[in-house]
Order: C-alpha cells, then sequence, then structure tokens
C-alpha cells in the first residue's frame, strides 16, 4: 500500500492539504485577499481554458481513455480535475488522496483548494460526490485505470510513480523527484517531443509498458520554449535568465498576504538548480538510446513577486550564429515556430504557440495580467526582443506556471503518449 498526501505546491517544497488544514473565509473571518486574488485569477483561466476549439463536447462514456489523479486535493491535483472536466480523451475515473482522506468525498477535502485558487463556481458537479482512493497500483489497474496524472510530494513521488508504472500504468508526473532519471524523459513537447520514445528504454515499460515521464520545473518549461526557436535558427551559447514567479507557485495556502504584500522575496529554494541543470536536459537529443546533454549553459537568479499566475523569465542570450539583421531575424524565427508534427493534433495544444509582441508596437508586453493565459494558458509570450550589448540578444518571456508549467503540461505530454501509441486504450 502506497500512503501520500497532496502536494500542495507547483515548482517547490510540497505542503500538505486537507479538510481541515485550509484556510476558511466564514462568516467570522475576513476573506483572505491573497486567496481572493488566486480565485479572481482562477476565473479567468477556467473561462479560457474551457473556451478553446480543441476541446469539443465528449460525454464521459465516448472518451477512449480512463485516467487516476495521485494527490488530487492539492494545488496542482485540483488543477488536474478542472482541466480535465472537458478534455475529449480523458475520463477521472479514480482520485487518490493522503491516509486522512481516503473514504471522504471529493468536495469535502478539495472544496477550499480549488474555491481559492481555481474558480469560485466550485468543483465541477461530475466529481464532487467521488470518494476518495487508497493509491493502490493494482486496486486502479483493476478499476481500469490506463494512465495516472501525479501531483504528490517529492518524497512520495519516487516510490509511488514507480509503483504505477510496474503494473503497465504509466504515470505523468510533476514532481521534480524523477525528472533526471537516466531514462525517464523530461518533456516540453513543443521543444523535444522525440524525447517521449525515452519511456521505451525503462525496465518497467519492457516488463508491463508502464513507464514514467516527468514535467520540468514551471519556469523552465516557460524559458525553453522561449528560447527553442533561437536553438533552432541560430545555436546558443549561453543564458542568462532572471525570473518574476507568481505567488501560485508557492502553492497552497502558500506564502501569506502579509509576507508578499509590497514585496518580493529573492529567493525560492532549488529553484535555480533545477532551471540550470534541467534546460540542459530538455533541450539535449535523443539517439534512440541514450539522452545526449546540451553544452548550453544557464545561470539563473529567481524571484517571488507579488501577483496571482504567472511566471515571467527575462533573458539575455549569446548566440553561436548571430545574424546580421538582429532583431528582426529573432522576430522572425520566434513568430514562424509552430509545434512538431507529432504535436499538432493533441487537445492542449495551440495552433502557435508563441505569441510575440514586437518594441515597435507592444513594447510593454507581455504582462502578467493580460498574458498569462494565451490559448487558455497553453501558449507562451514573448515580447521586448532587443539587442544585448554583453551578450547577443535580450527578451522576455510569460507562462501560466499552472497550466503549462504544471498540470497542462502534463495532460500534454500524455497526449504525446497517445499519438506516440504507449498508452493501452481501455476496454
Amino acid at each position: 500500500m502506497i500512503h501520500l498526501r497532496s502536494s500542495a505546491r507547483a515548482g517547490m517544497q510540497p505542503r500538505a492539504v486537507s479538510a481541515t488544514s485550509t484556510s476558511s473565509t466564514g462568516a467570522n473571518k475576513r476573506p483572505n485577499q491573497h486567496t481572493t486574488l488566486l480565485a479572481a485569477a482562477g476565473a479567468s483561466f477556467h473561462h479560457n481554458f474551457h473556451n478553446r476549439k480543441n476541446f469539443a463536447s465528449a460525454s464521459a462514456g465516448s472518451k477512449p481513455y480512463k485516467v487516476g489523479i495521485l494527490g488530487a486535493s492539492g494545488a496542482v491535483g485540483t488543477r488536474f480535475v478542472s482541466m480535465l472536466e472537458h478534455h475529449p480523451w480523458f475520463d477521472i475515473i479514480a482520485l487518490g488522496g493522503g491516509p486522512n482522506e481516503v473514504g471522504h468525498l471529493y468536495r469535502d477535502v478539495a472544496d477550499k483548494v480549488y474555491n481559492a485558487c481555481l474558480d469560485p463556481k466550485g468543483i465541477p458537479p461530475q466529481y464532487s460526490e467521488k470518494k476518495l482512493l487508497h493509491p493502490d497500483p493494482a486496486e486502479w489497474k483493476a478499476l481500469g485505470v490506463n494512465l495516472v496524472f501525479s501531483a504528490v510530494p517529492d518524497h512520495v513521488a519516487k516510490v509511488a510513480e514507480y509503483a504505477f508504472a510496474e503494473v503497465g500504468i504509466p504515470c505523468f508526473s510533476n514532481s521534480p523527484e524523477n525528472r533526471m532519471g537516466e531514462k525517464i524523459p523530461l518533456l516540453q513537447p513543443y521543444v523535444n517531443p522525440e524525447h517521449m520514445m525515452m519511456a521505451k528504454t525503462q525496465d518497467s515499460f519492457a516488463k508491463s509498458e508502464g513507464f514514467v515521464a516527468t514535467n520540468p520545473n514551471c519556469s523552465t518549461i516557460a524559458m525553453t520554449v522561449g528560447l527553442k526557436p533561437l536553438v533552432d535558427k541560430f545555436g546558443i551559447e549561453h543564458v542568462n535568465a532572471t525570473t518574476l514567479q507568481a505567488i501560485s507557485g508557492s502553492g497552497f495556502p502558500g506564502l501569506s498576504h502579509a509576507e508578499m504584500y509590497d514585496n518580493c522575496v529573492p529567493y525560492i529554494g532549488n529553484e535555480e538548480e533545477k532551471m540550470e541543470e534541467e534546460a540542459a536536459k530538455i533541450l539535449g537529443s535523443f539517439d534512440g538510446s541514450k539522452l545526449n546533454f546540451t553544452d548550453i549553459k544557464v545561470s539563473a537568479i529567481c524571484n517571488r513577486v507579488p501577483v496571482s499566475n504567472g511566471h515571467m523569465i527575462c533573458v539575455s542570450v549569446k548566440l553561436k550564429n548571430k545574424p546580421a539583421n538582429l532583431v528582426e531575424e529573432c522576430n522572425k524565427a520566434f513568430d514562424a515556430f509552430t509545434v512538431p508534427e507529432k504535436v499538432k493534433n493533441c487537445p492542449s495544444c495551440p495552433e502557435k504557440p508563441i505569441r510575440l509582441f514586437t518594441q515597435e508596437t507592444r513594447p510593454d508586453r507581455p504582462q502578467h495580467r493580460l498574458d498569462r493565459d494565451y490559448f487558455g494558458g497553453m501558449g507562451v509570450n514573448v515580447g521586448r526582443v532587443r539587442p544585448c550589448h554583453i551578450n547577443d540578444v535580450k527578451f522576455t518571456i510569460l507562462g501560466h506556471n499552472t497550466v503549462i508549467g504544471a498540470a497542462g503540461g502534463s495532460i500534454l505530454n500524455a497526449e504525446l503518449a497517445v499519438n506516440e501509441g504507449l498508452i493501452k486504450k481501455s476496454g
């Protein structure tokens, strides 16, 4: 039996969330301004995400893949539930909870997190009455689960995720615990979809066709998408990156309003190391049997800022082959960037993964509030492209940290795995 507690963080150390540990906004208590801010942003996310053209209405019975969510009541777990509500391929049939949550109705455990972080309308009714289950791989296999999304704490992920893979249930993880494993794909499908086939090199795949695939860190995801057009067109020697990261990245309840009001925090535990190490793996090349890391070097400085959602990364880049018309050619590379062919039919994939703002037309963009929800949070924004007098070019990248940077990224990874024939259909 695997015992876990729901991860309450996206890109930070997890904090357990339960029905008794979350903050209240009852009649005798003043609403928490931090969670009110997140709720307003969540309503915007919910509207934008579910109004995308790719998400045609599909009944649960017509969805070919049955999924479970590990750590379903935390900040990332609830985001999975929200994003999968109308997904045309994936039907949630199992919600996993921690030892103190198993047997409770999902609404009783997750409602406060959902209201604070996602959508004031509350948990979708089809999941509200579901009971949280023990995350037992054999039992979930018997239920017909085809794949799981993992939002469990780091110390649990190393064991739990492999346990599901061992019984033939592919696991798509948000945890950093397994990201740098030698045979583990660290995926951003706009950037390195070919790395998905690393799953076939895992021992569990040979045994049962199960595997573990991981998301990068939320800031690393946005940064590597923004760098990819220049990697392809000119090559990159090194990158200096400074982040402005939203408070939602600290999870729920996360940093308090008192901590973040009129304040920025110039430290996020292990974040800089993650960005530097993970970028080398993501931008590397897979030859069919072994991954070769890129020689691109990244130096990162990470800061927490008082905005609800969205991670901004300001980068200065040294190119291997600097073009004569620097800004014009870089803008062309960003504007022409398209998703790889094997990702194009994925329901969560935008037609245009990068939205470009030029210095001539919109020098003040991207902005967190205006631009983080591009394509329901699954797109990345680039702006302020201009010469750098120390390196070559500098620009600003913005992505939604809990959508493309967390749950949405995992869902896109699973969609890619379906396209690659790595997931078995129900029945």
